[in-house]
């Protein structure tokens, strides 16, 4: 799962206009993933065996198609010719008659194939023959099985996606020896976040569908996630009206008290050079202007740059409700910036003032949608970062299925279900087909024990 960040876009849900919505993807439609079973070493290691009754359920609660995550390279041959274990690839055989047999569609994933993603030139020639042979097994199957290339690229790919955009062209093509037609999923690099899909190249093959995964507010869907590094502390709720800072901006501030308050960024210095230090895990490009209006007289040191400031600074002035432009080139900007320092170097430093305004801008904001916040309640931050991946299909011509969505069980039931539908909506309003992330596992929607639905959750998704 993702938390990888990149470019913001200027759209935000207010912004949505009904002329807009486009219909929902009825291709893929609603999926639901069956995660923690065959995408284990060993089907049940994760506590979730396949049981035939599944998908006769999945079916008549109202999903289109299940997507499977299979960990493949469990079961493959270390070496040349990396063959795939007979029994296994049965077993796999059995999923696809049972989504036929409940009129469900079918995506195979190559899944948890983390070392392609460690190092790819070195695996690479054993992810293309995994493809190879399941591609060649499954050649003559109907036109609801779907193949998706590999879940979540990282690491190596994520530090230089251009060499997954290489890697996917090898994988296509592998696939594309015996099946020349059937439907392939593939993402960008960063763990399919939409923050990368900028960096996202496709060759030109009309039978390719683009997908992203979905996990924003990562501190919130993954509260309690005992595999996450840094795990987020349990306890965060979803309202959607809470403010934070927008995506892809993370508080790195230093002796700052930060609050948000309202509509707007509450800051009090603590120290003359104490500062708000937002900070990019990406470059973040194609602004010139920062603008910015506060509540009281500042006297405003600005630093911007990239990989750790300074690249320059700026001092700025400015009274109490007054709108400021501020080009980004008077404090060092060049190609673009990671990181973004307020300092309040005046004799008040450690006086609370609150930003009202504060935006980036292209064109000094001259035109209606040309400036997005860096304050954003979470509601907007979510349809602000779907309004990415539209953008980005919508330019490229492309179907786009939302893979994986979800939140992690430690969360309140409550907030779960409002975020679930929530960007469940969101999505369907783009014209997304979807995937909930999970059938019975930790961020399920089943309960394999009780063997009962979440209904509240379930009816998140699927409205009866």
């Amino acid at each position: 799962m993702s938390v990888a960040l990149v470019l913001l876009l200027t759209c935000s849900v207010a912004q949505q206009k009904a002329d807009d919505t486009q219909m929902f993807d009825t291709r893929l439609g609603k999926a639901v993933n069956l995660g923690n079973a065959l995408e284990a070493p060993k089907e049940g290691d994760w506590g979730l065996v396949l049981q035939e009754s599944y998908f006769k359920i999945i079916a008549e609660a109202g999903f289109d198609t299940v997507r499977v995550p299979i960990m493949f390279s469990a079961h493959t041959q270390e070496s040349f010719p990396y063959s795939i274990d007979e029994t296994f690839l049965e077993r796999i055989d059995w999923v696809v008659e049972q989504t036929q047999e409940n009129n469900l569609k079918a995506i195979l994933v190559l899944h948890n194939y983390n070392e392609i993603s460690v190092d790819p030139i070195g695996q690479l020639e054993r992810f293309l023959a995994i493809w190879r042979q399941v591609a060649s097994r499954y050649q003559n199957a109907d036109e609801h099985v779907y193949f998706e290339l590999l879940n979540e690229p990282k690491d190596a790919f994520s530090n230089d996606p251009a060499l997954w955009n290489q890697v996917l062209v090898q994988g296509i093509n592998t696939i594309r020896e015996s099946n020349p037609k059937r439907p392939i999923i593939v993402g960008p690099a960063g763990w399919n976040s939409v923050w990368y899909l900028k960096d996202f190249k496709l060759p030109d093959d009309e039978n390719l569908i683009a997908t992203f995964h979905f996990y924003d507010p990562f501190a919130f869907t993954h509260q309690g996630a005992e595999w996450v590094e840094n795990i987020p502390p349990v306890g965060t709720t979803w309202t959607g009206d809470l403010v934070e800072l927008a995506a892809p901006w993370q508080n790195w501030s230093w002796d700052t008290n930060f609050e948000l308050e309202g509509d707007g960024l509450s800051v009090t210095y603590n120290a003359g050079w104490a500062g708000l230090y937002l900070h990019s895990d990406e470059l973040i490009t194609h602004y010139d202007t920062l603008r910015y209006k506060a509540d009281k007289p500042t006297n405003l040191l600005l630093v911007c740059g990239q990989d750790g400031l300074p690249d320059g600074d700026f001092s700025v002035q400015s009274g109490a409700q007054v709108l400021q432009n501020i080009p980004l080139t008077d404090c060092g900007l060049k190609q673009g910036l990671t990181e973004l320092a307020i300092m309040n170097n005046s004799d008040e430093a450690q006086e609370k003032f609150s930003f009202l305004e504060l935006s980036l801008c292209r064109e000094n904001g001259a035109g209606e949608g040309d400036c997005t916040s860096l304050i954003s309640n979470e509601a907007s931050a979510i349809s602000s970062a779907l309004d990415v991946a539209r953008a980005w299909a919508t330019d490229h011509n492309i179907e786009l299925f939302m893979g994986e969505f979800g939140v992690y069980d430690p969360a309140d039931m409550a907030s779960r279900i409002r975020w679930t539908e929530y960007v469940r909506k969101e999505a369907e309003a783009r014209g997304f087909s979807w995937g909930y992330w999970e059938f019975g596992a930790g961020f399920g929607i089943y309960d394999p024990v009780t063997e009962l639905w979440r209904e509240d959750l379930l009816a998140a998704l699927i409205e009866k």
